[in-house]
């Protein structure tokens, strides 16, 4: 009878043991299958020939040129939208890069878009939508824009929901970036990436609008040579070179042709060059001076390319009155 209890027993436990070894593995496969419906709701959420970097270090692309607006010449409102062209209180042409087109989207106001100026809320310069019911937008005009990166700014301090577009409004990927760090207030959130397909589209959201960027790059970083005028640009000195049509000097258009003036560099290479130069040295109290050096230097560029006679003496004379008539540097009351 012993015998019959102890086998009994033997023969329940070894039942529940099988049993229990069915449970785990269904537990098993049950959690492998929501990972896999996890896995491919994101696979559809954000396309896998797209890369996210949350750090300029993993970024790491550095050659690309890069619109930022510290060259604004008046903070408030505006109308959108805004290019190399536009010719307002807040731009000079030349002011936004080529290549490059900034929108708001879905707003009913007129002033749909202004700048935050550097003193307020910690801002740097910051191109912002205006309404709670705008989108920022920014368009890219070139082929080969397959890398881009920005900071992201928002004055709720809500999440960022960024928009990645190709050609014909064809969506390639979206994500959301928190932005409720302190650090993210002051220097705006960083973000990069990387597609596989050209992108000509970025839209930017966020619940109570007021999304603002700042520090935007773009191009292709696998590109050897960004600016196309058979130059490497390891071995550029200026590798993403402006090509405009036509000499600009802050807000004065010239009707003079932008050529190369030597193996990589256009005349508004060096002109950009000077300009940037000139800035950097003001103090807040040195405009005067800092402007005649900047028309003494200029009046040297003319020169060598008078002598080499890619402009005329009529040429020279109105690039240097553009320039004595120019905001140079860039954050003072004009002559």
């Amino acid at each position: 009878m012993k015998h019959i209890i102890k086998i009994t027993y033997l023969f329940l436990v070894l039942i529940i043991a099988i049993s229990c070894e069915k449970d785990n593995e269904i537990l098993l496969e049950n959690s492998e299958m929501n990972n896999q419906k996890k896995n491919l709701m994101q696979r559809e959420e954000v396309n896998p020939s797209v890369w996210f970097y949350w750090t300029p270090e993993e970024f790491g692309c550095t050659i690309l040129p890069t619109q930022n607006f510290a060259e604004t010449n008046y903070s408030g409102a505006f109308a959108a939208p805004i290019d190399q062209y536009t010719n307002t209180l807040q731009f000079s042409p030349g002011n936004i890069l080529p290549g490059i087109l900034f929108n708001v989207a879905n707003s009913i106001h007129t002033n749909d878009a202004f700048f935050i100026p550097s003193n307020s809320w910690g801002y740097p310069f910051v191109l912002m939508s205006n309404y709670d019911d705008g989108e920022l937008i920014i368009n890219f005009t070139n082929n080969d824009v397959k890398d881009v990166s920005m900071r992201l700014f928002d004055m709720q301090t809500t999440d960022i929901n960024v928009t990645i577009y190709g050609e014909n409004d064809h969506y390639i990927a979206q994500t959301l970036t928190h932005y409720n760090h302190p650090d993210d207030r002051a220097e705006g959130r960083f973000m990069g990436l990387h597609s596989d397909e050209s992108i000509k589209k970025i839209v930017i959201s966020s619940t109570y609008g007021y999304e603002g960027v700042d520090m935007i790059s773009f191009g292709n970083c696998n590109n050897p040579d960004l600016d196309d005028d058979g130059i490497l640009n390891e071995d550029d000195p200026f590798p993403e070179s402006n090509v405009s049509e036509y000499l600009s000097i802050g807000e004065h258009m010239l009707e003079i042709e932008n050529i190369f003036i030597d193996e990589g560099v256009t005349m508004m290479d060096e002109i950009d060059a000077l300009i940037d130069d000139i800035n950097e040295q003001y103090n807040g109290g040195n405009w005067d001076e800092l402007h005649r050096d900047f028309t003494k230097e200029l009046l040297k560029l003319t020169y060598y390319w008078r002598r080499d006679r890619l402009i005329t003496r009529g040429e020279r004379s109105a690039i240097y009155s553009a320039g004595w008539r120019a905001q140079v540097p860039f954050n003072n009351i004009p002559l």
